[in-house]
């Protein structure tokens, strides 16, 4: 499990230390999961699952694909919420269903914008 937990941060492009706040743990900490020096609980192995959408079965065993697959719209929705350094499931829920909207939902909203923009 160790070359993937550090495969997981290269992927993300992070150092050690930024990996480690990430999961709520020191930089150091990050290095003895890496050197197999240190088992992570549970909880530090959800983490990782979470933050980087990583398949649970991959991390563990390496079988299977490393990412969990989304959709277009909660692919967004995390973007989103990582941009805006929230994890409010208002905005997040948001961003899912504005992915989900069709061209005429669209235009119903851009229009609806407009007029807000324009009584300012």
């Amino acid at each position: 499990m160790k070359s993937r937990i550090k495969q997981v941060r290269k992927d993300a492009g992070l150092t050690q230390v930024e990996y480690g706040k990430r999961l709520g743990v020191a930089g150091n900490t990050v290095t003895n999961y890496e050197n197999g020096m240190r088992e992570p609980s549970n909880a530090i192995i959800a983490a990782i699952c979470r933050e980087f959408n990583v398949n649970e079965e991959w991390l563990r065993t390496g079988k299977g694909s490393m990412y969990v697959e989304m959709s277009r719209a909660e692919l967004a929705a995390n973007i989103v919420g990582s941009a805006l350094n929230t994890n409010d499931e208002f905005i997040l829920n948001t961003f899912i269903a504005l992915g989900q909207l069709s061209p005429a939902e669209w235009e119903l909203i851009k229009k609806f914008v407009d007029k807000i923009k324009s009584d300012n």
